[in-house]
């Protein structure tokens, strides 16, 4: 019984399943690429942009470690920003969203630094009017969490402007870095492998980030300066396993081509569905892992924290899941329309060919241009021989 189950899971045919597949990921983008658009129209900004990319303001907390060790961090957390939060401004009663609480200080000043984006005036609005209002209003509700008696058991600063520590100009090297690396990186899959496969890799890795995008507009997840780390281990990630789908396919390929077997239009579906399944059990103990681990970490983390683990998160399932159910079908539907590609090989195969053939004909033309001159000196000794003996 046990055995019947591990072949089936093993003859899992995952390239008929295609239209599921693409029909999944394309979804998720769209609904993610709607929710982004609405999120302009609401709040000006497709995504939860953090202070650390779009600035905003800061205000310092004192609590003293007497008063923090008696009360737990957590309750601290929670009171202070229901307070900040509860803060209300205008006729419409505006009010700000805590971004992040970072501890800080120490002794009698050690305590709290909220941050927190500013918030949209109307357009008959002074902006720095109305946050100065808005910070006189947040210190007054957070002071009475921190001085509920009126007397001074603490001190809550004024609300100061904060630029963005990651300006755009850095965020755009990050990218152009990052689009080099990853077009260096094409090309090493496309000449060692083939190019369906360099093809297949980009695809894949601009699958991942896409969904990892979409499912951030749609759950409102911050973006801030920790997500450009998360990209670019993502992309490792989707290429590392790029790699260890095509590989497998790769071997079955050049054991056919080995056996002069010749190659079908259908061929292509074979060898990805065999490739993926025998790496089924790898994938999916790594993804395990992977997640795992991560999940751990989400649970254990700080606030702040979990903005960079629940990207990564995301990541990885959807790094697994191209890895299986993406990148093995991109090769198929290519090579099952162009099976030529399979006879070809990798171009690091068609160069060492090239340059092999070059030498073999190079030897062989000196071997003819030796025997030629060997032949040319034996009939003149033999000519040198009559003249002597007519003589």
């Amino acid at each position: 019984m046990e055995s019947s189950k591990n072949n089936m899971m093993k003859n899992i045919n995952f390239i008929q399943k295609y239209k599921l597949f693409f029909g999944i990921s394309f979804a998720i983008i769209f609904i993610g690429l709607i929710a982004g658009i609405v999120q302009i129209f609401v709040s000006g900004s497709m995504f939860n942009v953090g202070i650390d990319i779009a600035g905003g303001y800061s205000m310092s907390v004192e609590i003293g470690d007497v008063r923090l060790n008696n009360d737990t961090e957590k309750d601290w957390r929670e009171k202070i920003t229901k307070a900040a939060e509860s803060a209300r401004v205008g006729d419409d009663g505006r009010g700000i969203k805590v971004d992040s609480l970072q501890r800080q200080g120490s002794g009698t000043r050690e305590g709290f630094l909220i941050r927190y984006k500013g918030v949209k005036a109307d357009a008959d609005e002074d902006y720095e009017l109305f946050m100065q209002d808005l910070n006189a209003s947040i210190r007054e509700a957070v002071n009475k969490i921190v001085s509920p008696n009126g007397e001074f058991d603490g001190r809550v600063g004024e609300g100061f402007k904060t630029s963005a520590s990651l300006p755009p100009h850095l965020i755009g090297r990050f990218v152009l870095a990052l689009l080099v690396a990853l077009l260096v990186i094409t090309i090493y899959v496309a000449v060692r492998f083939d190019f369906v496969s360099g093809l297949a890799t980009i695809l894949s890795m601009l699958h991942d980030v896409l969904i990892v995008f979409a499912l951030m507009a749609i759950f409102r997840i911050q973006l801030n300066g920790a997500f450009l780390v998360v990209v670019a281990a993502l992309a490792i990630y989707s290429v590392n396993n790029t790699i260890i789908s095509l590989d497998r396919i790769r071997e079955n390929v050049k054991r056919v081509r080995h056996e002069n077997n010749g190659f079908s239009a259908d061929m292509g579906t074979d060898f990805a569905n065999t490739g993926t399944n025998s790496n089924l059990t790898r994938f999916v103990n790594i993804g395990i892992i992977s997640v795992a681990i991560v999940v751990f970490l989400l649970g254990i983390a700080v606030p702040g924290v979990r903005t960079f683990m629940l990207p990564l998160l995301i990541g990885l399932v959807s790094c697994l899941y191209s890895g299986i159910c993406i990148t093995p079908t991109i090769w198929a539907k290519v090579v099952n329309k162009h099976p030529d590609y399979l006879q070809r090989g990798a171009l690091t195969t068609n160069i060492r060919h090239w340059f092999g053939t070059r030498s073999e004909l190079r030897r062989q033309r000196k071997a003819t241009k030796l025997a030629t001159k060997n032949k040319n000196e034996e009939n003149t000794s033999q000519t040198l021989t009559t003249q002597e003996s007519i003589e």
